[in-house]
């Protein structure tokens, strides 16, 4: 799908907290079996641990105009020495602006990011029943690699996927 010129995505800063609570917290409130996270968790947590989230998983966010309209962040992981991972967390597209080309642009900002820490793969999990993420996540290079139950203790089956960005 073309992308909507209205569209953009950027890393959020610090003082632009209050776009990351609120998609955080719409995420979590509207879409509860896609993430490890509880809205009951972060309701009400302080404001320093809002801001060690975003500072420890490198948030980005969409934007429609404007208007916040999703988030993915990118948790940097050191394997071994030659190896270093990122894991890609807390994707949410409000369901308006699904299919419109956001979640692409995220993901590309967010690649363009990553490899600048010179991260040899990206990772992530996604629920099994969630067909329209998992066919997101092939178009864009990631592949099946393990099925699993969610070891949180959630009925949810998930999927772990990988992607290359070294080519």
């Amino acid at each position: 799908m073309p992308l909507n010129l209205t569209q953009s995505a950027r890393k959020i800063e610090a003082g632009e907290l209050e776009t990351f609570k609120a998609l955080r917290l719409e995420a979590l409130r509207t879409e509860p079996n896609s993430f490890g996270s509880r809205f009951e968790d972060w309701e009400n947590r302080p404001q320093e641990d809002w801001l060690l989230e975003l500072r420890f998983c490198n948030v980005f966010a969409a934007f429609h105009g404007n208007e916040p309209v999703g988030l993915m962040g990118m948790i940097p992981l050191q394997v071994s020495e030659e190896f270093r991972s990122g894991k890609l967390v807390m994707v949410y597209i409000q369901p308006s602006e699904r299919g419109t080309g956001v979640a692409s642009l995220l993901l590309k900002e967010l690649v363009v990011f990553t490899r600048t820490l010179n991260l040899s793969q990206m990772s992530l999990t996604v629920g099994k029943e969630n067909h329209a993420a998992i066919r997101f996540y092939q178009k864009s290079g990631f592949v099946e690699v393990n099925s699993t139950s969610n070891p949180n203790g959630s009925r949810i089956e998930e999927i772990l996927m990988i992607r290359s960005l070294t080519d």
